[in-house]
């Protein structure tokens, strides 16, 4: 007497998995990470690289005087740096301000405004 049995399973190379939900998901980081969404959906950051870098400020301005014929603002202060190359950019009244370097000092700066400011007296 022989006995005989089949079991057919259903399979394909096209397997399905549930998604792995993004807090399940650690990575080892030295610096503080971001998360991101668009339009409140998930995303990931370029390269999976969501980290930034805090820069201490440095330097404070105490007070400023703007002359609007010439468009030149002048700011006092304390720690400003050396040199324009360390000056990232200067804006005054939502405008570009160029920066003189021949007037740079540890507490003093002076710019020019490349268009009129967004103020004005009211």
């Amino acid at each position: 007497m022989t006995f005989e049995s089949n079991i057919t399973q259903h399979y394909s190379t096209n397997l399905f998995y549930e998604p792995i939900p993004f807090e399940f998901l650690k990575t080892y980081e030295t610096k503080p990470q971001l998360m991101v969404s668009v339009d409140g959906q998930p995303a990931l950051c370029h390269n999976l690289n969501c980290d930034f870098t805090y820069t201490e400020p440095v330097g404070e301005v105490t007070a400023f005087t703007y002359d609007p014929v010439t468009k030149k603002a002048v700011l006092t202060g304390t720690g400003f740096p050396n040199s324009t190359l360390d000056v990232r950019s200067v804006e005054f009244a939502h405008t570009y301000c160029m920066v003189d370097s021949a007037t740079l000092t540890e507490t003093n700066l002076e710019c020019t405004l490349v268009h009129d400011p967004t103020c004005g007296d009211f």
